[in-house]
C-alpha cells in the first residue's frame, strides 16, 4: 500500500515542490528533524509564530464549540492527521519518503467541506503546528497542542503515534506521559497505560494519580495466570498513591479498592479497617465504605458493631447489593435464613447476575426446604458464572489487543445484559476511542449517556 501510494505520490510532488524545500515542510509533530540545526534558532521568530496562531485557533475552536451542534464527518480531520502522522509514524522512512505522504492529503485528496466551525479551527491550528519544525520548547509545545487537537476530533490514534514519538525523543516529558496515559486509560489498554503512567509516576513524585490507575489496572485487569504477582503489584501501587498527594474522591477510590483487596484476596481485616480509617471525612458514608468496614468489624468478631453500621447503611441505601448480601450472610451465620431471604431476593432483582448472589439464595431456599426455588437458584447461578468467564476471556482480549473496538463493544453488550450501565458506558466510551467510525458504539453510547460521554477517568487526564 505505501508503495503504491508513494507511486502516485511521489512524482507530482517532486514535479510540483523542490526537494530542499520537502525537507523544510516536514511536520514538527512528533518528528526528529535533520541533525542540521543551523535554521532553527534565526528562525525560532517564525516557530514561535506557528505556535501561537495555532493556539488561537485552539481558542477560536472552543468559542465555537459553545455554539455549534454535534459535529458531523471527520474527512479534515484524517487529512491534518495524515499530513502530522507522515512526520510522527514514518519517521525511521527517508525524509523525501515522509514528506511526499505528508503532502499527500493537499496534493491527492478532495475531502468534503465539513460544515463545522470548530473543526475548521482545528484544521487551521494543526496545519500551524505541522509547520513548526523546532526540536526545543517550542516544537514539545506544538507536539503537545498538535496532540490535542486530534483528540478533539476523534484522532486517538493519530495523537497517540505522534505522542509516542515525541516520548522517544524527550522521554523525560512529563506532560506526554501524562497524556499518553490518559489515551490509553481512556481505550482500557491496561500494559501501555501502566507503561506511561509508571513514567508519569517517575517525573512527577508528588502526583498520586498515576499510582491510583496502575492499582486499579493490576486490580482489575491483571492477568488471571498472574493473580498473586497482579494482587501484590497493586497493593504496592495504592499504598504508593496514599502517601502522595490525591484529592479526595480519587482518596476514597483508592481506599475502597486497596481495602476490597486486602479482605478478599489478603483475608488481611485489620488493616483493612485501618485503611478505611484514611477515607476523606465526606467520602466516609459513602454505601461501599460503611460496607466493607462492616465487614472488616464482622471478621474481627466486633458483630454488634458491624450490625449497627451495616443496619444504617441499609436504611440509608436500601437497594444496595454488596450491603444485602453482606447482612444476609450474617443472618444465616445465625441461622436466621427467613430474615436472609428477603434481603437476598432483593439484591438479586437489582443485580441479577451476581454469582455470589444467586449461591447464598440457593443455599437459603435448601435452608428452607424449598428445592424447587433452591435448583431454579443453581442454574441461574451456572449462567451467572459463564458470563462473568465469558468477561474475564473479552478482558483479556481487550488487554492483549488494545486497538480493538470489536472487543470492547462486545464487552459493553455483556455488561448491558448484566445491568451494569456504568461498566458498559466505560466500554463503549473505549470502542469509540479505538475507532471513531463504529456507528454502533457511538449511538448506544449517546442513549446511555445522553450524549456527554461516560468517564470516570477524568482525573487521569486532568484539566485540559
Amino acid at each position: 500500500m505505501l508503495r503504491s501510494l508513494l507511486a502516485k505520490v511521489l512524482p507530482l510532488v517532486l514535479l510540483l515542490v523542490p526537494v530542499t524545500w520537502i525537507g523544510l515542510k516536514l511536520s514538527g509533530f512528533g518528528l526528529r528533524h535533520s541533525s542540521d540545526t543551523s535554521g532553527i534558532d534565526k528562525g525560532n521568530e517564525a516557530q514561535a509564530s506557528h505556535l501561537l496562531r495555532g493556539r488561537r485557533w485552539i481558542a477560536k475552536a472552543r468559542e465555537a464549540r459553545r455554539h455549534a451542534r454535534a459535529a458531523p464527518p471527520y474527512e479534515e480531520a484524517q487529512e491534518a492527521g495524515q499530513m502530522l502522522l507522515g512526520g510522527a509514524g514514518l519517521a525511521g522512512q527517508p525524509a523525501a519518503v515522509r514528506a511526499a505522504i505528508w503532502l499527500s492529503a493537499w496534493l491527492v485528496q478532495r475531502p468534503v467541506a465539513v460544515p463545522s466551525a470548530e473543526r475548521k479551527a482545528l484544521h487551521r491550528a494543526l496545519t500551524e503546528f505541522a509547520q513548526v519544525r523546532d526540536d526545543g520548547a517550542t516544537g514539545v509545545e506544538a507536539s503537545l497542542s498538535a496532540a490535542r487537537c486530534l483528540v478533539a476530533l476523534g484522532q486517538r490514534p493519530l495523537a497517540v503515534a505522534g505522542l509516542e514519538a515525541l516520548t522517544r525523543r524527550h522521554p523525560d516529558e512529563m506532560e506526554a506521559h501524562r497524556r499518553l496515559a490518559a489515551l490509553f486509560i481512556d481505550l482500557n489498554a491496561v500494559n501501555p497505560a501502566i507503561r506511561h503512567l509508571r513514567a508519569w509516576g517517575k517525573l512527577d513524585p508528588q502526583d498520586g494519580r498515576p499510582y491510583r490507575w496502575i492499582g486499579f489496572f493490576h486490580k482489575e485487569y491483571g492477568n488471571p495466570q498472574e493473580n498473586a504477582s497482579n494482587t501484590l503489584e497493586a497493593i504496592k501501587a495504592y499504598e504508593e498513591a496514599l502517601r502522595r498527594h490525591l484529592e479526595a474522591g480519587d482518596r476514597a477510590d483508592v481506599v475502597e479498592e486497596l481495602a476490597e483487596i486486602l479482605i478478599d484476596t489478603q483475608g488481611d481485616s485489620r488493616k483493612a479497617l485501618e485503611v478505611l480509617g484514611q477515607c476523606p471525612e465526606r467520602f466516609g458514608d459513602a454505601p461501599g465504605i460503611v460496607t466493607l468496614r462492616a465487614d472488616c468489624l464482622g471478621r474481627l468478631n466486633r458483630s454488634s458493631e458491624a450490625v449497627r453500621l451495616l443496619d444504617g447503611a441499609l436504611r440509608q441505601y436500601p437497594q444496595f447489593p454488596p450491603a444485602l448480601l453482606l447482612r444476609a450472610t450474617m443472618y444465616r451465620d445465625e441461622e436466621e435464613p427467613r430474615k436472609a431471604r428477603p434481603l437476598l431476593e432483593k439484591a438479586v432483582a437489582v443485580d441479577p447476575y451476581n454469582d455470589k448472589i444467586r449461591q447464598q439464595l440457593a443455599l437459603v431456599y435448601k435452608e428452607l426446604g424449598d428445592h424447587a426455588r433452591e435448583a431454579e437458584q443453581k442454574r441461574f447461578y451456572e449462567e451467572a458464572r459463564a458470563i462473568q468467564e465469558d468477561l474475564a476471556n473479552l478482558t483479556q482480549a481487550a488487554t492483549e489487543q488494545p486497538s480493538d473496538d470489536g472487543v470492547r463493544y462486545r464487552l459493553a453488550l455483556l455488561f448491558l445484559k448484566l445491568k451494569h450501565t456504568h461498566e458498559a458506558a466505560m466500554w463503549l466510551q473505549a470502542a469509540v476511542a479505538a475507532n471513531p467510525d463504529n456507528y454502533q458504539a457511538r449511538q448506544l453510547l449517546t442513549g446511555l449517556s445522553g450524549g456527554r460521554g461516560v468517564s470516570r477517568r477524568s482525573s487521569a487526564l486532568g484539566s485540559e
